[in-house]
This record gives structure tokens, C-alpha cells and sequence, in this order.
């Protein structure tokens, strides 16, 4: 793709925000208290966006394309259980 780029960085990011992600959606599922569920929730989801959203401006190694669609996979069943739609 042509807009992608070699950021190294990028790939920490990517996983730093999918691994926030998968977090905060345990905490959510956790939760006793409605708040701390929708507000946790709210965080799994902006994660996942935002995951999305950079992903398209990293280029990735097979490998590491493949890791990162597990986690999305991980987090994307998290946040279907949390009720959205993904």
C-alpha cells in the first residue's frame, strides 16, 4: 500500500494500544459497577479505533501482521461481548 511507511516505532504502538485495549476490556467485563463498565468499555473501543486507524500507515512483516491480527482478533471478540459492534 502505498501510503504505508517503515515507522518502527509504529509497531510498539500498535501493540501498546491493542494490549491497553484487551485491558481495559477485562476490567469492563469485570465491573460491578455500571460506570466503571461503560467507561472501561469506552476505553477498549477508542483503543481499537485507534488501532485501526494507524494500522494503515505501518508496514508490517508477515509475522508481525500476523501477531497484530491475533491481538485484534483477542480484542475484537472482548469488545462483542462487551456489546459492540465491531
Amino acid at each position: 500500500m502505498a501510503n504505508r511507511r517503515h515507522w518502527p516505532e509504529g509497531l510498539s504502538f500498535l501493540r501498546t494500544e491493542l494490549e491497553t485495549g484487551l485491558s481495559f476490556s477485562v476490567v469492563a467485563l469485570d465491573a460491578n459497577d455500571p460506570e466503571k463498565a461503560t467507561r472501561n468499555r469506552a476505553n477498549a473501543r477508542l483503543a481499537y479505533d485507534t488501532a485501526l486507524r494507524f494500522l494503515e500507515r505501518v508496514a508490517l512483516t508477515p509475522a508481525e501482521s500476523e501477531e497484530l491480527d491475533a491481538k485484534f482478533t483477542q480484542l475484537r471478540a472482548a469488545l462483542k461481548k462487551l456489546g459492540q459492534t465491531v
